[in-house]
């Protein structure tokens, strides 16, 4: 929550492990707050702002070696609905047989925001992916907080990494 208070720690994180991506919900940033103060040297920010909210938002640092171009088709149609950012990306290396990697990083309030509205849009902008772009492989990240995805990573196949909440109360049990 808030990325900004947080930058220092990001950039440490991702200098000091040197990923390629990383994908970042509740960014809690607007557009009165420029990308200077989210910048990370070696990395370019793509970002979708909450703009009718508080909190929310969503942003993808890509490494300056890789070649990428932001999905503004595949936009989400509500300005008031959740966030998504989608980018296209072309490392220099790819597994055997994907021409590129299609980035999707998604923000989904928690209830009362309905999880049908998120849920078509996935299942429509997904199937419009697969068509316009062959071959391109999926990696959808985010926070879809308790709506049920399962259709939709049957639907396209994905394999869901995280199966727990990943903040919150933990219960653990005596032995």
């Amino acid at each position: 929550m808030s990325l900004a208070p947080k930058i220092d720690e990001l950039r440490i994180f991702l200098n000091t492990h040197e990923f390629d991506l990383c994908c970042i919900t509740e960014t809690w940033l607007k557009d009165s707050i420029d990308d200077s103060v989210v910048d990370i040297s070696g990395y370019n920010i793509i970002r979708k702002d909450r703009t009718h909210k508080l909190h929310g938002g969503v942003a993808l640092y890509v490494k300056d070696s890789i070649k990428f171009s932001i999905l503004r088709d595949y936009e989400f149609p509500d300005p008031e609905g959740p966030e998504v950012l989608w980018a296209k990306i072309t490392p220099n290396r790819l597994p055997r047989g994907y021409s590129c990697l299609i980035i999707g990083t998604v923000y989904h309030p928690p209830p009362p925001a309905k999880d049908e509205p998120l849920l078509d849009y996935m299942m429509d902008s997904l199937s419009r992916i697969e068509s316009d772009i062959p071959g391109a492989g999926i990696i959808l990240a985010g926070d879809w907080n308790r709506a049920n995805v399962s259709p939709v990573i049957k639907q396209f196949r994905l394999t869901q990494v995280v199966h727990f909440p990943t903040r919150g109360i933990v219960h653990s049990t005596k032995c």
